[in-house]
């Protein structure tokens, strides 16, 4: 569940330095087909030159403000940008940086199949077992942490969510 910018300090003096030097208030109003805050995402380069970044990283989709058509010549049909925080801090392929998070053109995420939440990790007890108990590990062929289901980019995702 997405922390609403307003009830943390540090995300409400982000919005406002973005706001600040956008010059307007950034979009609440999420869209229906784009990816929730929280999503988890690969940043990925770009195959056709050398960027945007210089290596691909993880991150999380923010709630900074909402994702916003991208107005550019170049930009594909119906593109979204979203506010992504890094995992770590990263250098643009200009060598400029680094950076904590930036706004990310969609075509450039490629999201990320969460974990179930009550999957225990391997050699952690597992629900019912006491504490202090091994969990013996999965059967083979049967990675619970592993999913197939995630879409491999942006647009197939909004492709498939309308």
């Amino acid at each position: 569940m997405a922390v609403d910018p307003s009830s943390d300090p540090a995300k409400t003096r982000d919005r406002e330095a973005v706001e600040h030097v956008l010059g307007r208030p950034l979009d609440r109003a999420w869209p229906a087909a784009a990816l929730a805050p929280g999503s988890r995402v690969t940043v990925i380069r770009d195959p056709a030159w050398d960027g945007p970044w210089q290596v691909e990283f993880l991150g999380t989709v923010a709630d900074t403000g909402a994702p916003e058509s991208v107005d550019n010549p170049r930009a594909q049909a119906e593109e979204l940008s979203y506010w992504v925080v890094f995992d770590e801090p990263q250098y643009d392929s200009g060598g400029s940086g680094p950076y904590r998070g930036a706004q990310i053109w969609d075509r450039y995420l490629r999201p990320e199949p969460t974990r179930p939440a009550d999957v225990p990790k391997y050699g952690s007890p597992g629900p019912g077992r006491p504490p202090g108990s091994e969990n013996p590990g999965l059967e083979p062929g049967h990675d619970v942490g592993k999913s197939t289901e995630g879409d491999p980019t942006i647009a197939d995702h909004r492709q498939r969510n309308g």
